[in-house]
């Protein structure tokens, strides 16, 4: 049996942090937000951005979530991973 495998083996589920994993993942994708930040924004360095996206043909895009710091913009993308990360969270902290 080589180290990698070893390593691999002797790893156990049991002592992962879910919670802290999954709160860590929560706060990336808020500093990933576009437009008008809500007031309960967590991020104190992070500010509103992108609020005249569209504006001059006239068309609303503010809001949505940036990817890869590139700001490009996707909203399936991460629309996908915000509901499945919140059913996992509501799963794990049932009250």
């Amino acid at each position: 049996m080589n180290l990698g495998h070893q390593i691999l083996m002797s790893f156990t589920y049991d002592n992962f942090n879910y919670k802290d994993a999954l709160t860590k993942s929560l706060i990336f994708l808020e500093a990933q937000r576009s437009g008008k930040l809500p007031p309960n924004n967590r991020l104190s360095w992070r500010g509103d951005s992108s609020l005249n996206n569209g504006k001059n043909v006239h068309v609303d895009l503010v809001g949505g979530y940036y990817d890869c710091g590139d700001n490009v913009k996707f909203g399936l993308p991460h629309g996908f991973h915000n509901h499945h990360s919140g059913m996992v969270f509501s799963a794990m902290n049932p009250s």
